[in-house]
């Protein structure tokens, strides 16, 4: 206060200047301890994330090394662990030795560096040997734990600088006081900085967002791949159109190319190398396959940027999609393709009316050249046969409606008119204004010569050339009708020829398709004019017949045919005689409609050929329920086998001189389960005209054989089964084998199966017959003839069929000893048949009498209800095992 003012200044300038130095002191000294803290912080900061480097570098190397077994791989690896190793002892000596927690993260790191390394070595050892899945599991962990120790460290460094910036933050406090006009300055400063900062990346981030914008809307994406270390960047609309996200990538060429198409994998391969060699740019369209299966098209560009010595490091490039252009494309390719092979003729006009297009068959039609269409008028083709109002009402239509169709008469450059279905389409722009139209017509005249054409093939028999069925039926319809409304009578007679087959399998089709032929022009004279007749199909005709008075009109037509047809036919230099058949029904007496009206004649007519061929038959309503009833039994007949249904009765075979039973013969019956036994007089000859008799008969047999197996493995005697033979088994050429089989399938032996054939069914060929038999005999089976003296038996073959056993029929058995003359048959046979070494067995005995006569005349065996009916498996089982005998029956 005793100085003046201008001491009072120098002290506060020396304060001033005082307050400065040692503010200065103290912002070296606390520059420097910050310095010191924040080099030290770098230091060790540096050489930890280099170390962090080297290590995963090292993973790098060493995974490819045990993926590929490539030793320099596996070398960098170590050198790359070792270069850890390296900066870690670094980090250890720039350490304070105060520092012992930190010193100790240290070691124990460098420690782990070292065992990583040998665990390297251990694991490429390892691969070697067992490779690369046994080692990976372990390898990772390696340097996970080298990883993470490496985090420790860098945690523990944060954790010490942290520490020492506390320490120091207090010093600050002065200077931030002092410096605040400063700090308030530079942040002043860095808000600008900041602003114009945001500002740029503000631009920098629309400007991104514009381009990834416009890629989207191109459907155009832009690629970068490093060629040195293979690394491919893509933008996001390149994910978008190969249907990938980012982390399903593995941002490398060869990742790339394994989503092209394989048959274009080549193709982009060669166009790439090609573009690197030369030094051009490529572009190329392929294909690529997205992960959903998805194909799409795309279009690449690529070029290529090379260093100072010419290798190339990099090359940039867009992709394309064009999958809708090239769709578009195709589909544009495939209208030009119709309309060019169309045979619609299609014209374009503009909205004055002038022809733009025209198509080939628009040329075809008309008679025109395309000079002289395009841009012409298509008043050209005008034929002047319809009057203006009817183009002006067309035009009306396309002009309110959009369009208009119809028939129009149009003229050829020829002159000649013809008819023509057109239809006109007008085409708009986006504001609904007709920009063309387009017209699609087509010739009527040659649809309606189709037409007239498949109309007469639709209803004309082509061998023929009568009415087919079709027309038949038509016409069958329009005369019920009639008759309908008149109260008239119809008649349909149904003529079908007899054994056409026949000729057919002997001379051949085109003999029977002749023989029709001739067939149908002999009939059609016969019928009146106004009535019809038709193919009905096959070997069939069908008459109808209007107006008629009574039935008696059509038994004499169907007479005057059956007539017609017996005379001769010539074909192919051979004279054929046939017979037909034929069947009749009468609208309204035996049906209303015209279906049952012809099945009623079909009854008729099978049930002539049925009686007696070469007749004719009309319709009854008992004939058709007999017709349905064997229908009905055929259809339960075909399920009967599946449904085991089927059972094998056995009716004894006894010796005459001992009474003892010797055998038996297999039987079948049909236990029907609605109807209970069916007879077999009434299927036995359904399943030999339906086929069903051969599957039958290999069930009888099979089941005998079974059952006879059993019997004779209890002891019941040295006997035989006797199973009998359908003609159609006989003729079968496996039946050698089948019985063979069977035999070897049951494991009996032939000599206990008695084969029984009848008259009838070796006499028809005769020297096939005797091959049969002897086939059967050489297999070491009996056979039977049975039913001996019903059929056309002729001593002279009787005496060549290699037989072992006659069966003398019951109709001859019957009347003994009352009729004489059956007596003298039957001495006669038993005679014969030792004579020829043959045993004797008679059918159907009944009495003691006829007993008694049998063995007078040393029969040797026989069958019948003195002794037995047929009967079930298990009753025939109790007569063996009780030893039951003819004689005990006195």
């Amino acid at each position: 206060s005793r100085m003046g003012f201008i001491g009072r200044l120098w002290i506060a300038l020396a304060g001033i200047g005082a307050a400065a130095l040692l503010f200065v002191a103290l912002m070296f000294v606390q520059h420097r301890s910050w310095m010191e803290t924040t080099a030290e912080h770098e230091l060790f900061s540096n050489n930890v994330s280099m170390i962090r480097e080297a290590v995963a570098k090292a993973h790098i190397l060493a995974g490819e090394a045990l993926a590929t077994s490539r030793a320099d791989l596996y070398g960098q690896s170590l050198s790359e662990i070792d270069k850890a190793i390296s900066l870690s002892d670094e980090v250890g000596v720039h350490i304070k030795p105060d520092d012992s927690e930190f010193v100790s993260i240290i070691k124990a790191h460098t420690s782990q560096l070292g065992e990583l390394k040998q665990s390297t070595t251990e694991r490429w050892r390892l691969a070697g040997k067992e490779g690369y899945a046994t080692a990976e599991i372990r390898f990772h962990n390696d340097f996970y734990k080298a990883l993470k120790l490496s985090e420790e460290i860098t945690a523990a460094m944060r954790s010490r600088t942290s520490s020492s910036i506390a320490k120091i933050e207090g010093r600050f406090r002065l200077k931030l006081a002092i410096w605040m006009a400063i700090v308030v300055g530079g942040l002043t400063a860095l808000i600008v900085m900041a602003r114009k900062r945001e500002k740029v990346e503000s631009v920098l981030r629309q400007s991104e967002e514009s381009l990834a914008h416009a890629q989207s809307i191109a459907n155009i994406g832009s690629w970068d791949w490093n060629i040195v270390t293979s690394e491919l960047s893509w933008s996001d609309e390149i994910y978008r159109i190969f249907g990938l996200k980012p982390q399903e990538f593995g941002a490398t060429y060869e990742a790339f190319l394994s989503y092209i198409h394989p048959d274009d994998s080549e193709l982009v391969t060669k166009a790439v190398d090609t573009a690197i060699k030369e030094k051009i740019p490529y572009s190329i369209e392929h294909r690529l396959v997205r992960p959903d299966g998805s194909i799409r098209i795309v279009h690449e560009r690529g070029e290529t940027s090379y260093g100072p010595d010419g290798t190339p490091v990099r090359m940039v490039g867009t992709v394309q999609d064009i999958t809708e252009r090239k769709q578009t494309e195709d589909q544009l390719t495939l209208a030009s393709q119709v309309f060019e092979n169309a045979l619609e003729g299609v014209i374009i006009t503009d909205t004055t009316g002038m022809v733009q297009f025209a198509n080939p068959a628009v040329l075809t039609i008309t008679g025109y050249t395309p000079e002289e269409v395009i841009g012409q008028n298509p008043r050209i083709f005008r034929s002047d046969r319809h009057p203006r109002e009817f183009y002006e009402k067309m035009w009306k239509s396309i002009a309110t409606e959009g369009g208009w169709q119809g028939i129009i008469w149009n003229r050829r450059k020829d002159g000649e008119a013809f008819p023509e279905w057109l239809s006109i389409t007008a085409v708009k722009d986006y504001t609904g204004k007709a920009m063309r139209y387009v017209s699609v017509f087509y010739d009527m005249s040659l649809i309606k010569q189709s037409e007239d054409t498949l109309r007469r093939q639709a209803y004309e028999d082509a061998l023929t050339k009568l009415p087919n069925r079709l027309l038949f039926e038509d016409r069958l319809a329009t005369s019920i009708a009639s008759a309908g409304k008149a109260g008239g009578k119809v008649g349909v007679a149904l003529i079908g020829l007899d054994r056409l087959k026949n000729i057919n399998e002997t001379l051949g089709f085109p003999a029977g398709d002749q023989l029709i032929q001739k067939a149908a022009e002999r009939l059609r004279p016969l019928v009146n004019d106004g009535d019809t007749l038709a193919r009905f199909g096959g070997d069939e005709f069908v008459c109808v017949l209007n107006d008629l008075k009574d039935e008696q009109d059509m038994v004499k037509m169907m007479l005057s045919m059956l007539e017609g047809l017996s005379l001769p036919f010539s074909i192919d230099g051979r004279e054929l005689f046939i017979t037909a058949s034929a069947g009749a029904a009468f609208y309204p007496s035996d049906s209303s409609d015209s279906a049952t009206l012809v099945q009623d004649a079909l009854v008729a007519m099978r049930r002539a050929k049925n009686q007696d061929r070469n007749s004719y038959q009309l319709y009854t309503t008992a004939m058709n329920t007999r017709s349905y009833e064997r229908l009905s039994l055929e259809n339960d007949l075909r399920k009967a086998i599946g449904r085991e249904e089927f059972a094998v009765y056995y009716q004894p075979k006894l010796s005459i001189k001992t009474g003892a039973i010797v055998g038996m013969e297999a039987l079948v019956r049909w236990i029907h389960p609605v109807h209970g036994m069916v007879s077999p007089v009434k299927f036995i000859p359904l399943a030999e005209e339906t086929g069903l008799i051969a599957p039958i008969g290999e069930f009888v047999m099979t089941e005998a054989l079974t059952q006879l197996k059993k019997w004779v493995a209890h002891g019941y005697g040295d006997i035989s089964v006797a199973v009998n033979l359908s003609a159609a088994q006989f003729r079968d050429k496996g039946l050698l084998k089948t019985i063979g089989n069977t035999l070897d399938h049951v494991g009996i032996a032939p000599l206990r199966l008695d084969i029984e054939i009848t008259e009838s069914m070796v006499m028809g060929d005769v020297n096939a017959a005797i091959t049969t038999l002897k086939n059967l005999r050489d297999m070491g089976v009996r056979i039977s003839m049975d039913d001996f003296g019903t059929g056309y038996s002729s001593l002279s073959y009787l005496k060549r069929f290699p037989i072992h056993c006659l069966k003398v029929d019951r109709s001859f058995i019957r009347d003994i000893p009352a009729n004489a003359d059956d007596v003298a048959i039957t001495s006669a046979i038993i005679s014969m048949a030792h004579s020829l070494n043959l045993t004797v067995v008679a059918e159907g005995v009944e009495t003691m009498e006829q007993l008694e006569f049998l063995r007078a005349n040393a029969c040797d065996e026989l069958q019948g209800y003195l002794f037995s009916p047929p009967v079930p498996a298990p009753e025939m089982g109790k007569m063996l095992a009780s030893g039951k005998s003819l004689y005990a029956l006195k």
